[in-house]
């Protein structure tokens, strides 16, 4: 039976070598945001780094694994070890490419939603350590997927059932025909992120806050450049 490297199928060779040899490529297109940081770092914390960074020798650009780098780095506490990776021996051209086909999500399929909706019900499935927050997983599946899972998702469902269900009944009960589609919800990783959020911010400590009041934050405006009912004062649950 041949070997994928005899059928020229398996290109690269496994090889220690200092971190200080790793070069990021700087025409790397992939982006990270503050909150993919976070959900990658809390993966590689728990789970360590279980495939390697893909290296090109002649080079000595990483191919593929950027953000994981930046990360181990972080988590080590510097850039002063030596790791395992995947080496390769292709020229600049060649190596852009593979740059591209290994960060390409549209080479990397889609996720089946009923298996992965099976997958983040179970309960002994820790969703940080897969990459996923309560948030994702709401926005995902919305509130069948957050039964059953006996952990913070299901607080999660049961209050924004009690939200909406709070704002049908008063709108039942006044003369106004209107739709109750007018509010969205925000999860914040923990209790800790919103309060820092709200003390920052100058809201108050309630769970009902005024999309007016969240729309001048996002256009940097003050509150006394607003008109009077778009004020802090004007807020629901004040």
């Amino acid at each position: 039976m041949p070997t994928l490297r005899e059928l020229g199928l398996e290109t690269y060779e496994i090889v220690q070598i200092a971190r200080s040899q790793l070069v990021d490529a700087p025409y790397n297109p992939r982006l990270i945001g503050e909150a993919e940081k976070r959900k990658l770092k809390a993966g590689l914390k728990k789970h360590g780094l279980v495939a390697p960074i893909t290296w090109n020798a002649r080079t000595g650009h990483i191919v593929s694994g950027h953000q994981r780098i930046k990360l181990l780095d972080a988590l080590a506490g510097s850039p002063d070890y030596e790791l395992t990776v995947a080496r390769i021996d292709v020229d600049e051209a060649r190596e852009k490419e593979l740059n591209i086909l290994l960060n390409n999500p549209n080479a990397q399929g889609d996720w089946d939603m009923e298996r992965l909706n099976e997958l983040l019900r179970l309960p002994d499935l820790d969703l940080q350590g897969a990459g996923f927050d309560h948030a994702d997983v709401y926005r995902l599946f919305g509130e069948s997927s957050l039964a059953d899972r006996g952990d913070a998702l299901d607080e999660l469902a049961e209050k924004v059932r009690e939200f909406r269900d709070r704002y049908q009944e008063l709108f039942k009960r006044s003369a106004q025909r209107q739709s109750t589609d007018f509010y969205m919800v925000v999860v914040f990783r923990d209790a800790e992120q919103l309060s820092t959020f709200l003390q920052e911010h100058g809201l108050p400590d309630n769970r009902y806050q005024s999309g007016e009041e969240i729309m001048r934050l996002l256009a940097g405006c003050r509150a006394d450049e607003l008109p009077p009912t778009h004020r802090a004062d004007e807020r629901i649950g004040r």
